[in-house]
């Protein structure tokens, strides 16, 4: 059963100041009708130059891995301080070819095309739509399972292959000896040497966690943007029909999805069995469940599936499954746009899907309710850690539902219909002062906008702050999205609900029109950290939580008392079941392999010393443009 509602959180004062401050310096009112549509254009003209229009192996000097139709995104290390510390975050860069990103731009814009502010070209869908389809799994081609990196085939088996990460990793050292030769005069060679330094000490690292198996967050998003197609086919006839040309067997996911879902009451090790610290996160929900819950996983792989697959190129990390709430939420998305797309026949939608689809609402209401998605994203959102994001992945599939016509409302699945309830209270109560209570005034009268860590602890030379706000961008289309996608309804044309506060629509306004005096301008970072590896450091390793699940993958179990030596590449650490709260308190207070301790503090992104994160403009851009279109649009 669904936990109780939390009672709504009071606005801010720093937030009802900034409303004070934005309601006077407007001399109109703030919902005036705005026209942005020539920044629109633009951006989407500088959004479409991001996506790759031809294929190339990585060939190093002369250049990166890319691919036709594939939008851009490199891999980052965080790290903040002085101007020397900020030129190495932004400028040590490896290109990244994944799925997630063209996904995501494709399903941005094809949400917003029907408002009619820009038209999407559909050869740039097109492109797109042939790329995605590249990353179908090939280790089980008769489904519609999809990988976030390019596989390779590898003594037999397709294995996730990200070749210029691969490729950097293989050449690093001497590259460092190059560049450290060139700076070595420079306040830079030092920052820089020690990020080299650390790539090198985990290239093993690296080399045994992306040769990952295929995901349920590609996979959903995957079907999510196959819903929008279908939509969306007299304009994209060429991009729907090579979609569903690959995409014909969507029974093919029904079985997937729950096989490898997290059932804690279980009694079968494969899926009752789950990451420290995922059980760590969401040990209080967990306790309201009453003998049976479903959740989906990340990974398209089991514990003995692991067991046989790792030594062969397809592992997953730590070797055990996590529930993470932004895959969780793509899922939910995904189920969400194919029932629109099958009424009135939804003879597929078994109980098991529909279990699955109740119990991750309220898992996702959860953890907007508790605010644990904000307090532990290191955690709860272990890969896609951007809390703005993750409302984002939450409201679009709700609004989908709410700008159906009441006929189509009528014939949803009662389970759905209690979905949505449950969805809507959580975004349109806590979510919604989140998002209110994290707006700042921007030095333009009448614009605010939202940032959150990155970047915004570097210094000048002397030491005194100088943030260089990388993710405002990203953050502020991504905060003022949220706002239109939980408070307006419609797809041509778009109307706020009846009910919407005045404050949603002022900062919903005046972020657009923040985005729109500066997305454009030469020096506005358009950074992003959406995406990252599970551990950033040690306050989010998995040896650091309970467990009561301690064995290598030949099946050897570890004694009573294990300690740091016995963790190896094989060692699987996971929590079977669901232990009472005063024997999880006991665990919490104990040492961990004989010295670690459960880090139930979390000081932000910033605490660490450094961590690799993906980084994608076109993300940034898309945002920014959907946000523009629809305060454009808005009546």
């Amino acid at each position: 059963q669904r936990p109780p509602m939390m009672a709504p959180r009071i606005v801010s004062l720093a937030t009802a100041c900034v409303l004070l401050l934005v309601a006077h310096a407007c001399c109109a009112s703030s919902t005036a009708k705005a026209d942005y549509t020539d920044t629109a254009q633009r951006v989407l003209a500088k959004l479409v130059a991001e996506q790759f229009t031809d294929t190339s192996d990585f060939r190093p000097p002369e250049h990166w891995q890319h691919q036709e139709g594939v939008f851009t995104s490199e891999v980052l290390f965080n790290m903040h301080g002085k101007p020397a510390m900020t030129a190495v975050r932004r400028g040590v860069a490896t290109p990244d070819i994944n799925a997630f990103v063209t996904i995501w731009v494709m399903q941005t814009l094809l949400e917003v095309h029907p408002l009619g502010v820009i038209n999407v070209d559909p050869a740039v869908v097109e492109a797109a739509v042939n790329a995605v389809l590249t990353f179908r799994d090939h280790n089980q081609p008769d489904t519609m399972v999809q990988t976030f990196w390019p596989q390779k085939l590898i003594n037999g088996t397709y294995s996730c292959t990200p070749e210029n990460i691969f490729g950097q990793c293989e050449n690093i050292e001497g590259i460092s000896n190059i560049l450290l030769d060139i700076l070595k005069d420079l306040d830079s060679a030092k920052i820089l040497q020690a990020v080299l330094e650390f790539t090198i000490m985990m290239i093993d690292s690296f080399k045994l966690a992306f040769p990952i198996p295929p995901d349920f967050d590609d996979t959903f998003c995957n079907l999510g943007m196959g819903g929008m197609l279908s939509r969306l086919q007299t304009d994209f006839p060429k991009a729907y029909s090579a979609w569903l040309s690959s995409n014909n067997n969507p029974e093919s996911l029904w079985n997937v999805i729950t096989k490898y879902s997290y059932q804690p009451f279980s009694s079968d090790i494969n899926v009752n069995t789950i990451d420290p610290r995922t059980y760590y996160f969401m040990r209080d929900f967990l306790e309201t469940a009453q003998g049976s819950l479903m959740l989906p996983a990340t990974w398209v792989q089991n514990i003995d599936e692991n067991r046989e697959l790792a030594s062969k190129g397809v592992a997953i990390p730590f070797n055990v499954n996590n529930v993470d709430a932004s895959v969780a939420a793509n899922v939910l998305y995904g189920l969400t746009s194919y029932i629109v797309e099958s009424l009135p026949d939804l003879s597929w939608f078994n109980s098991d899907l529909q279990q699955l689809y109740w119990n991750t609402s309220n898992y996702l209401a959860w953890t907007l309710e508790s605010n644990a998605f904000a307090e532990r994203p290191d955690l709860g959102l272990l890969y896609y850690p951007d809390p703005y994001a993750y409302i984002l992945f939450v409201a679009r599939g709700a609004r989908l539902l709410n700008s159906q016509d009441e006929d189509t409302q009528g014939k949803l699945p009662q389970v759905v219909k209690n979905s949505l309830d449950v969805l809507n209270a959580v975004l349109r109560g806590p979510a919604t002062v989140f998002l209110l209570n994290n707006a700042e005034t921007s030095y333009t009268a009448g614009e605010v906008y939202w940032e959150q860590w990155l970047g915004a602890e570097d210094t000048d030379e002397l030491g005194v702050p100088h943030p260089h706000h990388d993710d405002r961008m990203f953050t502020t289309g991504a905060a003022v999205n949220n706002l239109f996608e939980i408070w307006t309804r419609g797809d041509t044309n778009l109307t706020w609900r009846p009910d919407t506060p005045a404050d949603v629509k002022t900062l919903a306004m005046t972020g657009a029109a923040f985005i729109n005096s500066t997305v454009l301008a030469d020096d506005t970072p358009l950074y992003n950290a959406f995406f990252s590896g599970s551990v950033k450091g040690s306050s989010d390793l998995t040896y650091y939580y309970p467990a009561n699940y301690m064995q290598y993958l030949n099946g050897t179990k570890l004694g009573p008392s294990p300690s740091t030596d016995d963790i190896t590449p094989d060692l699987i650490v996971g929590m079977q079941g669901v232990v009472p709260r005063a024997t999880y308190e006991e665990m919490l207070s104990e040492q961990h392999f004989g010295e670690y301790i459960t880090p139930e503090e979390w000081k932000g992104f910033n605490a660490y010393q450094m961590f690799p994160f993906w980084s994608a403009e076109p993300f940034t851009l898309a945002l920014d443009l959907a946000a523009l279109v629809k305060a454009t649009k808005i009546q």
